[in-house]
């Protein structure tokens, strides 16, 4: 894996990674928010999908994607202490009710 943030992706998929690319953005990590862009063109990712986007996705797979719309903040707080960021940056709770 090329790093950090691949390892994020590759563990917590890509919903999780937009929610990071944007604290990188308005914390003006633009080194990160480079390598964070370069993965999604590598991966063709589309860094503008929305939650229902991402749930259709798992929709198309045969399954709800309930839990993982469910545990979208324990996720986003692993995957930002993973990357290096505080834990507690940032929280989705618009999505905590789903």
């Amino acid at each position: 894996m090329e790093n950090k943030f691949e390892k994020a992706l590759m563990d917590y998929g890509s919903q999780i990674l937009t929610v990071i690319f944007q604290y990188a953005l308005s914390t003006e990590r633009y080194e990160d928010c480079a390598v964070i862009k370069g993965l999604f063109d590598k991966y063709h990712l589309d860094l503008n999908q929305s939650m229902e986007e991402y749930q259709s996705y798992f929709w198309r797979l045969g399954m709800s994607g309930r839990t993982a719309i469910a545990n979208m903040d324990a996720y986003l707080s692993e995957a930002l202490a993973m990357v290096g960021y505080p834990a507690d940056a940032i929280k989705m709770p618009a999505y905590s009710a789903i």
